[in-house]
């Protein structure tokens, strides 16, 4: 979609990570797309260099997995505007067997959890847009373990930017789920 972006993943040159700065400068360069990008991701334009967090975790469950642990030759990509052009460009990569077989295994959420768990974000986080928010407590719930889940609602701006009085309160709120169990 915005060339220079992301490397080939596929490319025996491709690097284990990339510059946010890169991304950065190659969406400057193009800020129509980027804007479609960001509306498509759920993410703000400033912070799209984030991709570079994403490109990291990929390249490093694939260095684990030994080959690409995903699949993507048949995913038809919509909201991006030109979708046929954007489906016509995208990269197309085939998932190793041995790959994605360490990734169901090592790398898959499975919502079963046994302990008590308090999460809470940030309303605004550069790194975890807020579409994600719902993804984990929606797997426990499914898994049958929701009675161990409390979701605090989002506070403040920033990645794991609490306040010590924040941090604190969640904590309590773990030991009193802790006892209560």
């Amino acid at each position: 979609m915005i060339p220079g972006v992301i490397p080939d993943l596929a490319a025996p040159g491709s690097p284990p990570a990339i510059d946010p700065g890169v991304i950065a400068s190659a969406l400057e360069k193009h800020p129509n797309e980027a804007a479609v990008l960001a509306r498509r991701l759920e993410e703000r334009p400033e912070t799209l260099p984030t991709l570079a967090l994403y490109y990291l975790g990929l390249r490093e469950i694939e260095r684990r997995a030994g080959g690409m642990p995903v699949d993507n030759r048949k995913d038809v990509y919509a909201g991006f505007g030109d979708d046929a052009a954007v489906n016509r460009k995208a990269r197309r990569y085939a998932a190793s067997p041995k790959a994605a077989a360490y990734a169901k295994e090592n790398v898959t959420l499975t919502g079963r959890i046994d302990t008590p768990l308090v999460m809470q974000w940030n309303t605004f986080d550069p790194t975890i847009p807020a579409r994600f928010h719902g993804v984990y407590p929606a797997q426990i719930k499914a898994a049958g373990s929701g009675r161990w889940l409390t979701v605090l609602d989002p506070v403040g701006d920033g990645h794991c930017d609490f306040s010590d009085e924040q941090t604190a309160a969640a904590f309590d709120t773990l030991v009193r789920k802790s006892v209560i169990r």
